[in-house]
């Protein structure tokens, strides 16, 4: 629907449809994060990420450049797993982060990761 929005259409009688699922994020950001950021680096996405549904990626930090995505700010990217399980949709969203490339590119590690663990401890 938001992308529907998004583009200017209408959504008019749309249905929600909810999933049973769990999600997870992984933040890739550029290098000199926190402080500064790397602008302009291409940005290089498997183009079997864009057809999965359990995983999608989100720009934040990120422009087009002459057709190609390139970095533009801090948080570049959020990479999401979808799946049954918290544990599962860390692991797709790992896996998938470590498939996309640019120049400089981290981590985040201090966000959802500490709640992972603690529901890791709980269940």
């Amino acid at each position: 629907m938001l992308d529907a929005i998004a583009r200017g259409g209408s959504i008019a009688g749309a249905t929600l449809r909810w999933k049973s699922a769990a999600a997870l994020a992984t933040v890739l950001a550029s290098s000199g994060y926190p402080e500064s950021s790397g602008i302009g680096q291409p940005i290089r996405i498997p183009p079997a990420l864009e057809s999965r549904s359990d995983v999608l990626v989100f720009h934040a930090g990120s422009r087009m450049q002459d057709g190609v995505p390139v970095t533009d700010g801090c948080r570049v990217l959020a990479v999401t797993g979808v799946a049954p399980t918290l544990e599962e949709a860390a692991k797709l969203s790992r896996e998938a982060a470590a498939g996309i490339d640019f120049e400089g590119k981290q981590y985040r590690r201090d966000i959802g990761w500490r709640e992972l663990e603690r529901h890791a401890r709980t269940s």
